[in-house]
């Protein structure tokens, strides 16, 4: 499964991963950290899908007080890309 977590961002195609992926991903801390750094080497490459962008962002990104969160949610996501 992870294989084709790791193909969604490296073929090219974005491909979004799946409710299944998601889950594995945000329930493995190293698959976490495999990914952000693949993230930071290839981002140039326009290989990610967007949703699969903010997915690692949103579990890499230190947690935020939630009074900044309510400011912060009518904020647009910049994908450098």
């Amino acid at each position: 499964m992870s294989k084709q977590i790791f193909v969604a961002v490296a073929d090219g195609s974005q491909r979004e991963w799946s409710e299944t992926e998601k889950h594995l991903i945000s329930q493995s801390p190293e698959l976490i950290e495999q990914l952000k750094g693949w993230l930071e080497n290839s981002l140039s490459d326009n290989c990610w899908h967007p949703e699969n962008y903010r997915l690692i962002q949103s579990l890499t990104k230190p947690l935020i007080s939630s009074d900044l969160l309510s400011t912060d949610l009518d904020k647009k996501i910049e994908i450098p890309f």
